[in-house]
C-alpha cells in the first residue's frame, strides 16, 4: 500500500492546451486521483499559421488541486 499524499497546489500550464489535449489530460489524471480542482485562470489565445511571436499564441491555464 502507498503512502497517502495530501496537500495544496498550483500548477501552471503553459502551450496548445487544447489542440493538443493537454488540459484534459491533466484534469483527466487529477480526476482519477480523486483530487479537488479549481480553474483559477484560463487564456485562450488562437493557434494562428501567420508568423506571429510564440509566445502570444500559446494558451495558459493556472489550477489549484487539493489532494486529500
Amino acid at each position: 500500500m502507498s503512502p497517502k499524499t495530501e496537500g495544496t497546489t498550483c500548477v501552471s500550464l503553459h502551450g496548445h492546451l487544447f489542440d493538443t489535449g493537454l488540459i484534459n489530460k491533466a484534469f483527466d489524471l487529477l480526476e482519477e486521483n480523486h483530487a479537488r480542482f479549481h480553474l483559477l485562470h484560463c487564456e485562450v489565445h488562437p493557434n494562428l499559421r501567420a508568423k506571429v511571436d510564440i509566445l502570444k499564441r500559446l494558451s495558459i491555464a493556472y489550477c489549484m488541486y487539493t489532494m486529500q
